[in-house]
């Protein structure tokens, strides 16, 4: 099923509702990130993705891009209660730790074991290896960045996809960030199949 780009699904949802604040209100996001969804210019991380589907009642690989279904409430369901399962597993690995991990670590770390189908010890153990070794922010990776970068513009072409340069960047450090933290600092690798979920979101 062709369900075009992600802003025009979203704007066929909002179309449901009286309103853009309606609907923003019933996803629990706020108007202006909302708008900046609706007009393409952002897009929403797995918890916001999740919850503009739960609301709409339509499955997040529809929503995210367009090739199941439309209409999935009890496979949404399933996901916010994996979503909830996992945020109780972070918060429990945490304590172990002994530490806080950062909000934006643990936003990427949810997500991380969400699309990787994590289980319980997969899921406590990268945890514990990307929230103990908290990474520079000046440090970069350039070979790892050139291999995103290499990742990205070949499945750009291979998927015919016409990305805006801003939206390219966006992927390509996305991806880049991946690599460089989700696997710990000895094995840095460039996820494809990570990549091009980004490349259909963006397009």
């Amino acid at each position: 099923m062709d369900g075009g780009v992600f802003h025009e699904r979203l704007r066929r949802l909002a179309g449901r509702f009286k309103s853009v604040n309606s609907f923003s209100k019933q996803c629990a996001i706020s108007n202006s990130l909302m708008l900046a969804y609706l007009g393409g210019r952002s897009l929403p991380g797995l918890g916001n993705l999740i919850k503009i589907a739960n609301a709409a009642q339509v499955s997040v690989q529809w929503l995210a891009c367009g090739s199941s279904p439309i209409g999935a409430a009890a496979g949404e369901g399933r996901s916010l209660a994996r979503m909830e399962r996992l945020t109780a597993i972070l918060e429990k690995a945490q304590a172990r730790i002994g530490g806080k991990i950062p909000e934006k670590t643990m936003e990427d770390i949810l997500q991380y074991a969400f699309f990787h189908d994590l289980d319980e010890i997969q899921t406590i153990n990268l945890a514990a290896k990307w929230g103990a070794q908290p990474l520079d922010p000046l440090r970069a990776d350039y070979d790892l960045l050139r291999l995103a970068a290499r990742a990205v513009e070949e499945l750009i072409a291979q998927m015919d996809a016409r990305l805006s340069p801003e939206k390219k960047a966006d992927v390509i450090a996305m991806v880049y960030e991946n690599g460089l933290t989700a696997h710990g600092l000895e094995q840095r690798v460039v996820d494809r199949s990570l990549a091009k979920r980004l490349i259909d979101l963006a397009r």
